[in-house]
């Protein structure tokens, strides 16, 4: 994650492109929640560590965020990995 804010905050386009990806992250579903999940953890770092680019443009893509309040995913085992409490 720290070589991801590095490249973030060194090259602008850089910055673009990490954001543009884990926005398509925070769309997958079903099995792929892990992704998700990820995404979450990663977006929280690059707000903390990233640059001030990151914030605007995550801003763009704050109807993403918006959209997993509803996340919902049963696994084979009958666990919500959604879930939050």
């Amino acid at each position: 994650m720290a070589q991801i804010s590095l490249a973030a905050r060194n090259e602008p386009r850089e910055c673009l492109r990490v954001v543009n990806v884990v926005a398509e992250r925070l769309q997958d579903r079903g099995k792929d929640w892990r992704h998700v999940y990820k995404a979450l953890i990663l977006i929280d770092y690059l707000l903390r560590t990233g640059p001030n680019q990151v914030v605007t443009e995550f801003r763009v893509h704050a109807h993403h965020l918006r959209a997993l309040e509803d996340f919902s995913y049963v696994d084979d085992d009958g666990r919500d990995q959604g879930l939050h409490s």
